[in-house]
């Protein structure tokens, strides 16, 4: 399969890509980038950005061809066969030209265009080696009349130290225009449901500007890829911790553009986050409209600036910047900040408290004073991170009835529990959220063991309810298991010892969720009065651990 040419290393290329391709240098390197410190979503992001710019590059030919609403669309396609996992990614961009073969082949030869998110000639190589030992290219270029095939076998290419590749070429319509991409025997799994999360999540992050402005509509086994917008704070300034609010109520978000030493620019916004957030908190660094370092909650977070984990700007300060002047790794996955850093630092600290927004300082100070529905807006995202979390690992769920316990086992079947009503006599059956005057709720439907499951975190804001945890279930029978884990946030527990942000809610949270699924897969195995444990919990927490 490997498609290598015997021709001379010296041999001369035209620019028919019927001809050898030269894809020097050494062929040792290739092996080199199968061992690169790689994350899966940067390396698919490679393919990606080789998509938008070809988009870019040839714009007016496909507006003209297609229309004014040309919209370049990438779909990544993962087989998941367990020992035969193929990824596709296909476009409907400009494909590559007959001119540009021996370029896009040749490792490290910089396109004509180095301005744009394909700079090193490195990508599409460097992520095909990485993820694949076999790989080919299928693509046809907007106006010409061929489709040319390359096959790329890593193996065979070094161990018969080989520079030259043949491409195989066939008749296509002028007016089609595409490039599908096939690796095989893919050398990452791409198959746990956590890391389709974070592809999905960190692929949405990397190309928010081009996803926010519709010009790119990204799948991912066929699900659209969106970027969610965080919501910024809205309150009064509070000038000390424990103080009242005061003024008018501020968007706590500002633009921010400064010039820097060596020509370096930065500009883009920062702010504060509505809810707290342990990963969606920091900065995200931009670099000609996509993300270079932030995906997957990696975003820059000096201490200088944020301070500890702990403190309350370490959760609520974020922003979004672009950083002009500032040369990036060959993977693009971080800037190469260097001596700069420092500086940077500083000027993003005083950008940060400037007296027209002074964003660290109502960060610290706001939290002192958040209470009431805006603890229960911070413990429904809490929820909804706990509850994503717990569908994206449904093996943690299935029945297993040899783990060693010796609890009382039933003679007969589970006792039923009645379901819980959500005020409008309704239960939730796939992903939503229910608002009452005193009632939030996260639910997630997945599938455990081949039945179909819904969990909902139900919260209660409200003194009179005495419990800390309450668990319902569905009777038998029904065409689905609906569990709902009630959480009492007015609790004395609750108030005493979580402060009002969402490190100390999602903990709690977590906990609750854990107990009350814990106690659902017990009943299932038979063991009689599962619920004892958690009334007990509820009971020692009201009358002897909420105490001062």
């Amino acid at each position: 399969m490997s498609n290598v040419n015997t021709a001379s290393d010296s041999q001369l290329l035209s620019d028919s890509p019927t001809d050898v391709l030269d894809i020097r240098p050494e062929m040792g390197v290739l092996s080199a980038l199968q061992h690169l410190n790689y994350k899966v979503w940067y390396a698919l992001a490679e393919f990606v950005d080789n998509s938008v710019q070809s988009a870019l590059d040839n714009i007016e030919a496909l507006r003209s061809l297609h229309g004014a609403d040309y919209r370049v669309k990438v779909e990544i396609e993962v087989d998941h066969t367990p020992g035969h996992q193929r990824l596709v990614i296909r476009d409907n961009a400009a494909g590559i030209a007959r001119r540009d073969y021996s370029r896009a082949f040749r490792l490290a030869s910089v396109p004509l265009n180095a301005t744009g998110l394909s700079e090193f000639g490195m990508g599409m190589k460097t992520a095909g080696c990485w993820l694949s030992d076999s790989w080919e290219v299928r693509s046809s270029a907007i106006n010409e009349p061929e489709e040319g095939r390359v096959i790329f076998d890593v193996k065979a290419i070094i161990s018969q130290d080989k520079a030259t590749l043949c491409p195989i070429v066939g008749v296509m319509q002028p007016q089609k225009h595409y490039t599908e991409i096939t690796l095989y025997k893919l050398r990452h799994d791409l198959s746990g449901s956590r890391t389709i999360g974070k592809i999905r999540l960190s692929l949405g992050d990397i190309f928010r500007s081009f996803l926010r402005s519709g010009f790119l509509e990204l799948t991912y086994d066929n699900q659209a890829i969106k970027y969610t917008e965080p919501a910024p704070l809205r309150a009064q300034f509070v000038t000390k911790p424990g103080a009242q609010p005061s003024g008018p109520l501020i968007t706590w978000q500002r633009c921010i553009d400064l010039n820097l030493s060596r020509g370096v620019r930065v500009h883009g916004m920062m702010g504060l986050l509505a809810t707290g957030s342990t990963t969606r908190a920091g900065f995200a660094l931009m670099r000609r409209g996509r993300l270079i370092r932030g995906a997957d909650g990696e975003t820059f977070r000096p201490s200088e600036i944020f301070g500890n984990s702990n403190s309350f700007k370490y959760q609520r300060l974020y922003g979004e910047l672009t950083l002009d002047g500032v040369p990036v790794s060959h993977t693009k996955d971080d800037f190469a900040l260097e001596s700069f850093e420092l500086e940077l630092i500083d000027a993003l600290k005083e950008a940060a408290d400037a007296e027209e927004m002074p964003l660290l300082r109502q960060a610290e100070n706001f939290r002192a004073t958040v209470a009431g529905r805006q603890r229960i807006d911070v413990a429904d995202a809490a929820a909804a991170t706990t509850i994503e979390e717990v569908s994206k690992n449904p093996k943690a769920l299935e029945r297993r009835d040899d783990d060693g316990d010796n609890g009382q086992l039933l003679d007969g079947p589970s006792p039923a529990i009645q379901p819980v009503s959500l005020g409008d006599g309704q239960l939730v059956t796939s992903d939503a959220e229910v608002t009452t005057p005193h009632v939030r709720e996260q639910s997630r439907t997945f599938i455990v063991d081949g039945e179909q499951w819904t969990i909902a975190i139900h919260f209660r804001d409200d003194p009179a309810v005495g419990d800390w945890i309450d668990v319902k279930e569905s009777l038998p029978g029904t065409a689905e298991r609906l569990i709902t884990i009630a959480f009492g946030l007015a609790h004395p527990f609750v108030q005493r010892f979580a402060k009002p942000d969402s490190s100390d809610l999602e903990l709690l949270v977590r906990l609750a969720c854990a107990i009350g699924i814990a106690e659902i897969t017990a009943r299932m195995t038979g063991i009689s009065k599962a619920g004892h444990f958690r009334r007990t919990v509820n009971k020692l927490l009201r009358d002897a651990m909420s105490r001062a």
